[in-house]
This record gives structure tokens, C-alpha cells and sequence, in this order.
């Protein structure tokens, strides 16, 4: 699972632009993608496609769903 808004650091433009020359090479990777452009406001509905889409995998997280979700919504 990669969600952008929290594995690059919007802020700084260097390590934005790096982490944008390789996700050709991560999303080569990925066995599926979910694209979410939507507003901050409707993060829940983004963590219940989310939660959809992956069913099991998210699961197994070993933190709880309100744990992900506080997580999620924290950096988004």
C-alpha cells in the first residue's frame, strides 16, 4: 500500500521530485492502483474505497481500523 500524500513529503520539492522519477519503477510493482483526487473532506469515503479494494490486506494491518483511519486522516 502506497499513498503518496504520506510517503513523499509535499513540502520539499527534492524529494518530491526524486520519488517522482521512480513510481514508473513502483508502480510497475503494484498488481493494482486506486487514484483518489478527491477533497481532504471525503476522506471517509477515499478509507471505504480504499477498505473495498483491498479487503483482506488492510485487515491484516497490525493496527486497528480506527487506528488506520486516525493515521490516514492525520496526513492527508
Amino acid at each position: 500500500l502506497r499513498v503518496d500524500a504520506i510517503c513523499i513529503n509535499q513540502d520539499n520539492d527534492v524529494e518530491r521530485s526524486e520519488q517522482v522519477q521512480i513510481m514508473g519503477d513502483i508502480f510497475s510493482y503494484a498488481w493494482g492502483a486506486v487514484i483518489w483526487l478527491g477533497d481532504s473532506e471525503q476522506l471517509q469515503a477515499c478509507l471505504e474505497l480504499l477498505e473495498n479494494a483491498l479487503g483482506d490486506a488492510l485487515d491484516n494491518l497490525p493496527v486497528s481500523g480506527q487506528q488506520r483511519n486516525e493515521f490516514l486522516s492525520q496526513r492527508l
